[in-house]
């Protein structure tokens, strides 16, 4: 955990301040849980988010890919706290919120990268990352290929 955080903050790709949110509400209920002197023990976390708030927070998050999103704006936005939300959101999704943010940026970098017009500096600031370097590690790393050589293929099969 604390490699996968420290790689995430040096590289500062998109959407690291929900990954790095998440992970500190983690270490906390950690600490909590091992160290508190609280005498009930916690609950763990059931359920999922409704799906009305569900469709909420991933309308928001479609809203606002082009933005920095951090976990705190997306917790507010259905109104729970950010471990309460992280949890929930990841039983409903099947994957965090820090790693849906970043599926949803590259599937949206490869619907501009099919348009030959727009640039790969201009795709990067669309989805939301902080440069076109970090865009392509995180392009390359989810889709095999460099955003340059996603673009040459799908031209070259039309």
């Amino acid at each position: 955990m604390r490699a996968a955080l420290r790689t995430e903050l040096k590289t500062n790709s998109g959407g690291c301040h929900i990954y790095a949110q998440t992970m500190g509400n983690a270490l906390a209920v950690h600490l909590l849980s091992r160290y508190s002197t609280r005498t009930k023990p916690f609950k763990p976390f059931t359920g999922g988010l409704s799906p009305r708030d569900l469709k909420h927070v991933v309308e928001f998050i479609g809203d606002n890919l082009n933005q920095e999103l951090n976990l705190a704006d997306l917790a507010n936005t259905v109104q729970l706290s950010q471990y309460h939300f992280a949890h929930a959101f990841k039983q409903s999704m099947g994957i965090s919120p820090h790693q849906y943010v970043i599926q949803r940026r590259i599937t949206r970098a490869m619907l501009l990268l099919k348009q030959a017009t727009i640039s790969i500096h201009a795709i990067s600031r669309a989805c939301g990352f902080s440069s076109p370097s970090h865009f392509s590690k995180s392009f390359r790393k989810r889709a095999g290929l460099s955003p340059s050589q996603f673009r040459r293929g799908y031209f070259h099969k039309i």
